[in-house]
């Protein structure tokens, strides 16, 4: 395994992107959702140089979580229903999307479904 360190971008302040999971989520081993206007320019060249395909986040859909979603297995994804340009490229994409309604637990609270998971397992 590699590990790879990434500089958060500043975007709006300090505190607005928490992690790499604000414009990232890995769909499959060689698919990925990205927001890319935050995304660091060295991890866009490195999805392309692994050959990962990138299904692009809406600038209309970031702010309510577009870019966060959880992956179920192989190109099946948790994602909230508030962005469906986002699903829709992702289901163009190949993807099976599983969506709920986030408006309290997730909106309010200003985290995807990937913060309200904690994994048990992990293989």
């Amino acid at each position: 395994m590699d590990v790879v360190a990434f500089d958060l971008p500043h975007w709006n302040g300090a505190g607005e992107v928490l992690h790499l999971l604000s414009f990232i989520s890995p769909l499959d081993h060689d698919l990925a959702l990205v927001y890319p206007r935050l995304a660091p320019v060295r991890l866009l060249r490195l999805l392309a140089e692994r050959e990962i395909r990138v299904v692009e986040v809406p600038d209309e859909e970031l702010e309510s979580q577009g870019s966060n979603v959880l992956a179920l297995g192989p190109r099946r994804a948790l994602a909230l229903e508030s962005n469906p340009e986002t699903r829709r490229r992702m289901e163009k994409a190949g993807v099976d999307v599983v969506v709920y309604r986030g408006d309290e637990i997730s909106r309010k609270g200003d985290g995807g479904p990937t913060c309200l998971t904690r994994p048990l397992l992990r293989v």
